[in-house]
């Protein structure tokens, strides 16, 4: 019987990995930038994972800080896990043990939502009736993105009132807190607005046809990017954005472009 490679236990394996992370395997088993890591989630999914296998033959697998710290830098703010598998055939159709690792904190969050669920189910609100939430939750983001179109529109008129409330001098104009322009789809704007007292953060998300979904932002970080020339690192939600803008006070502060570098800003 021909030799098992390595490539094959890890092709298995990673096929495995995205099954129950319902993700993907990345392109090229992450040697590209973009797609590091061997599986990957979409960044929107609850508890997005990026995940690494190793997988063996033998009786052990070595786990470094190297290892750990490679696929924390390559969850480009995806959770990272670790996925451990033993084979116990060479034609690979016996798994001895399947195993995932992933950093205590994220373990805990997860177990801490599961158990929420399982709660829930236990008082009788069922699957059924999430859905039937989810359609009104639905309707009423499309709702919310009609009145953001409208109230876009009439954004002139908006300022105007709003800078007057605020005690602006009679004649100022006011900067465009709503961008005119999209680069790419998909693409998430962010706009900062300072405020005497504050500083008011929202957000828009644009999707492959164009449609717009409110985002609710509780944290927005501007980084380095791991290995990079300087470029930007939009973080929004502990989630990296690759399509995104950030505005400050009406003026695009900075721009990640993953495929376009030449076009980011900041």
């Amino acid at each position: 019987m021909p030799q098992t490679t390595t490539q094959q236990m890890g092709e298995a394996h990673e096929t495995y990995l995205a099954e129950i992370t319902q993700g993907a395997k990345t392109k090229a088993s992450g040697s590209q930038w973009t797609e590091q890591g061997d599986t990957r989630n979409h960044h929107d999914l609850a508890f997005a994972l990026r995940m690494d296998g190793k997988s063996t033959r033998g009786k052990s697998i070595s786990v470094t800080l190297d290892m750990i710290a490679k696929i924390r830098e390559q969850a480009h703010g995806e959770r990272p896990g670790l996925g451990l598998r033993w084979y116990g055939s060479d034609d690979l159709r016996v798994v001895l043990e399947d195993w995932v690792a992933v950093p205590g904190a994220d373990f805990e969050e997860m177990l801490i939502a599961a158990r929420q669920l399982k709660e829930l189910e236990a008082a009788g609100v069922t699957l059924d009736r999430f859905l039937v939430l989810g359609d009104d939750l639905n309707r009423a983001r499309e709702s919310l993105a009609a009145a953001m179109k409208m109230i876009a529109g009439r954004s002139s008129e908006i300022d105007v009132l709003a800078a007057r409330l605020q005690g602006g001098a009679a004649g100022t104009e006011p900067q465009r807190q709503v961008p005119g322009y999209i680069p790419a789809l998909p693409w998430t704007v962010v706009i900062l607005q300072h405020q005497v007292d504050r500083t008011v953060t929202s957000a828009v998300r644009f999707d492959d046809e164009g449609r717009q979904y409110p985002v609710e932002v509780w944290e927005t970080r501007v980084e380095r990017s791991f290995g990079s020339s300087n470029r930007p690192r939009i973080i929004v939600n502990q989630v990296v954005r690759d399509h995104c803008d950030v505005y400050l006070n009406g003026t695009l502060k900075n721009r990640a472009w993953s495929e376009r570098p030449d076009m980011e800003i900041g």
